[in-house]
């Protein structure tokens, strides 16, 4: 939680997990959710889109299976965001995973 106070209790946008929030001891860390807002912190830090992608496959054990949910996740992390930079980083890693070629 970004506050916990009674009027201004809010979730934690993407930008706001420090790397210690996303290691594999924490809860959030080692799960989907965790690689998909490292993977959005990296394409906001602007790293290469293709090293991005690689990071995320590597992160998510069973990318293939889970890719779908991932899809939906980032479309959705992209649907409520409101900063306009989450959105667009989240729109292009969904892009990219959907029309994703593997080999």
């Amino acid at each position: 939680m970004a506050s916990i106070k009674p009027n201004a209790a809010r979730l934690k946008s993407v930008t706001e997990f420090k790397p210690r929030d996303l290691t594999d001891r924490t809860e959030l860390g080692p799960t989907p959710l965790g690689a998909l807002i490292v993977a959005i912190q990296e394409f906001l830090a602007e790293k290469e889109p293709h090293v991005v992608m690689a990071n995320l496959r590597d992160a998510v054990t069973d990318y293939l299976h889970l890719r779908p949910v991932l899809v939906d996740m980032t479309d959705f992390i992209a649907a409520k965001a409101r900063a306009a930079e989450i959105r667009r980083a989240a729109e292009a890693i969904a892009s990219r995973m959907r029309n994703q070629r593997l080999q």
